[in-house]
């Protein structure tokens, strides 16, 4: 293992981490000043009890609150009226314990990391048009061996166009990275700006190709494009029309490129203001470029969504699947299951979220097509008047479509990270990170094309900074 000779790189980080707290320990608080309490619920409703009046009103179906099969996500909180631009800027310093990823090249134990990242929000309204968009970019830098440089980028757009019972979507995102864990600077979307990664993205993340096995430090990109039509047909019932086309590709051989063509069409019926149902029923067409095979895959959901504006959000949809593969050797047709769920809720200061999916994926670059079941979560609570701790998860299980004998390939990958931050001023933060990744294999773990992957553990960590500048309002 070498040892790491940036020492004075680390001497001043070290400087800044024992002296902030120190001085801003001395000065009031400041951050934004305290925001109100929430006004306390109508006298006899409770946030822990169901609507009992079955004949309320539902909640107006617009562009706040999305239709239950929309691939418009939605996330807690007030939507913006407001135009505005928004840049935001991090660093972060710190460690990483097999840049690597296992192989016998590149793993020099553990080495000094630098992470650089800007972000810019964009938000506009304009009669009845709405426009979304979030760009991010940047690269990490190792002082000990430049060839595990590398950058990233994200952009990710969404443009709706509403009319009196109508709206129209369209939407775009990019994704491009060099190393996928290390990738964002490691520790996920630190504070600041309003964007689009690692979870917290605008659209839908079914829409998106399926990357849930580790790769390594192999390169790539992914695409998604997609268009829906909403339509509210009275103040209970709204329709979904949906059309999307994805891509993801490797700049390395050994993994397998997937195309993805989705279309989908929903029922959504309010059953009161809180309580939503809907069926859906939606198609997922997976191409690999460079193989003779198809794998059609159809669904049918029943969903459920339970309510409370800017507390709580519960969905769960389920239903049966088939898959037709199609490839020279035959055809078959493999019968299973899917189910989506997730669950946010937002206090005052903490927040919690967690979600599970199962469902036929396109194989991560590793299978030609897989069953994938993927969970993940996050939670965020205030330890102090000026600190708060962020935990977040994730677990991924790979099988080859159509088996489950422990004799094929099965990848099982976690993650899991800590962030322990500080507001500095109005609109800087510091943080504490850290984030590891294990990846392991079973049964007959032959490599594709030569491509193993990672197998093993990473650990990154370190302390960052970000800026987000003031708002620019827009006219």
């Amino acid at each position: 293992m070498k040892r790491m000779n940036n020492g004075a790189i680390w001497a001043l980080g070290l400087t800044v981490v024992l002296c902030v707290p120190t001085v801003w320990a001395q000065q009031k608080d400041p951050r934004i000043p305290p925001v109100a309490p929430q006004a306390p619920l109508p006298a006899g409703d409770s946030s822990s009890r169901a609507n009992t009046d079955a004949n309320a009103a539902p909640a107006p179906q617009n562009e706040k609150v999305p239709p239950l099969t929309s691939a418009e996500g939605w996330r807690l909180g007030k939507a913006s009226s407001r135009n505005y631009f928004v840049p935001s800027f991090s660093f972060s310093q710190g460690g990483d314990t097999n840049p690597g990823n296992g192989s016998s090249e590149n793993n020099e134990g553990v080495q000094s990391a630098t992470s650089l990242r800007g972000e810019v929000a964009f938000h506009r309204l304009s009669g009845l048009s709405e426009f979304t968009g979030t760009y991010s970019g940047g690269a990490n830098f190792y002082t000990s061996n430049r060839d595990l440089n590398n950058w990233f980028q994200h952009l990710e757009l969404l443009q709706k166009v509403s009319g009196r019972r109508s709206a129209l979507l369209i939407g775009d995102t990019v994704d491009f990275r060099e190393d996928p864990f290390g990738g964002y600077g490691g520790f996920g979307n630190l504070p600041g700006g309003l964007g689009g990664l690692n979870g917290s993205s605008i659209l839908n993340p079914g829409l998106f190709p399926s990357q849930t096995v580790s790769t390594g430090s192999v390169p790539q990109i992914s695409n998604t494009a997609f268009v829906e039509w909403q339509h509210t047909a009275t103040r209970r019932s709204s329709f979904t029309v949906t059309g999307a086309y994805g891509l993801l590709r490797y700049f390395e051989t050994g993994l397998n490129d997937t195309n993805n063509i989705h279309a989908g069409a929903g029922y959504n019926y309010a059953l009161s203001s809180r309580d939503t149902l809907a069926v859906k029923y939606s198609a997922s067409l997976f191409r690999f470029p460079g193989f003779d095979q198809k794998n059609d895959s159809h669904a049918m959901h029943l969903s459920y969504r339970r309510l409370l504006t800017g507390r709580m959000v519960f969905d769960i949809g389920a239903g049966p699947q088939i898959t037709l593969v199609n490839n020279p050797a035959g055809s078959r047709r493999v019968d299973s299951w899917s189910l989506s769920t997730s669950l946010g809720y937002r206090l005052r200061r903490s927040s919690l979220g967690v979600s599970y999916d199962h469902s036929t994926t396109g194989g991560s670059g590793f299978f030609l097509g897989a069953v994938t079941d993927n969970v993940g979560g996050t939670w965020t609570l205030p330890i102090s008047r000026m600190w708060s701790v962020t935990w977040d998860f994730g677990y991924a299980h790979n099988r080859p479509i159509g088996t489950s004998s422990t004799a094929n390939p099965i990848y099982d990958t976690w993650r899991g990270g800590l962030r322990l931050e500080r507001p500095m001023g109005r609109y800087g933060y510091v943080s504490f990170n850290y984030r590891a990744e294990h990846q392991k294999a079973r049964g007959n773990t032959a490599c594709p094309g030569g491509a193993c992957g990672f197998f093993g553990t990473r650990q990154l960590f370190g302390i960052g900074f970000n800026f987000r500048f003031k708002p620019v309002e827009l006219d």
